[in-house]
């Protein structure tokens, strides 16, 4: 013997979710190049892509300043360049890999 599942008959239009609200910051969101990759995502994804983290050409896009480098290393709360700059990750807008 099979249990049937219960189907109510809908008779009427349903009109669900044509009004949505939408509350959240734009600060909260992960600006990286569109993504909601995190940058630690970004930084895990090219150092395990089987080549060096160094070997990646990148945009960093910052507060002040555009950056187009290659990517040494995290350190703390900093990204060193092989360009010997450091950019302090609080101050990171997007990041690129080109």
């Amino acid at each position: 013997m099979k249990n049937e599942i219960f189907k109510p008959t809908i008779d009427k239009d349903i009109n669900n979710n044509e009004n949505v609200f939408y509350s959240r910051n734009d600060e909260d969101l992960d600006k990286f190049d569109g993504r909601t990759e995190s940058l630690d995502d970004f930084l895990n994804r090219i150092s395990s892509s089987g080549s060096y983290i160094f070997s990646h050409n990148v945009i960093i896009e910052t507060k002040n300043k555009v950056y187009k480098t290659k990517i040494a290393g995290k350190v703390g709360n900093n990204i060193i360049t092989m360009d010997d700059e450091v950019i302090s990750i609080s101050d990171i807008v997007s990041v690129k890999e080109i």
